[in-house]
């Protein structure tokens, strides 16, 4: 049974490798105390790569953004390598592993977000949402 936990988001189970999640949690861990954002790459329910973007977003302790351009660039990797962007991932610094609205704002239906939450610089295990539209 699924739940809607918030925001029109669904706790879905997103399969990744201990690699995959090695590079979000470092990933979350050096830019500790503000997000990261990074792309999920794969097939399906499946993050086969996890790409580290840049977060251009200039209040970067409570928010994420990613460039157009950086956008752009990391689809068409993503084509190169016969995958798609099946999501993407951010951490939420010394806050819980579960969607905001702001996160719904940012998602498209069907979209995989994973959220990473950090405390005191150590990122814990990763929580999977598959976004579902808004909440009714």
């Amino acid at each position: 049974m699924e739940e809607r936990p918030t925001h029109g988001f669904v706790f879905a189970v997103m399969t990744f490798s201990s690699e995959v999640s090695a590079v979000m949690r470092a990933h979350a861990e050096r830019a500790w105390p503000s997000e990261c954002v990074g792309a999920l790459l794969g097939r399906g329910d499946e993050a086969l790569a996890a790409r580290p973007l840049e977060n251009v977003e200039p209040r970067p302790r409570a928010h994420f953004e990613v460039s157009a351009r950086e956008l752009l660039a990391v689809e068409r990797e993503a084509e190169a390598r016969g995958l798609s962007v099946r999501g993407y991932y951010h951490s939420h610094p010394d806050g819980p592993a579960s969607p905001s609205a702001e996160d719904a704002a940012f998602a498209q239906a069907g979209q995989w977000t994973v959220i990473i939450p950090v405390v005191a610089g150590v990122a814990d295990a990763p929580a999977s949402f598959r976004f579902e539209g808004a909440s009714p």
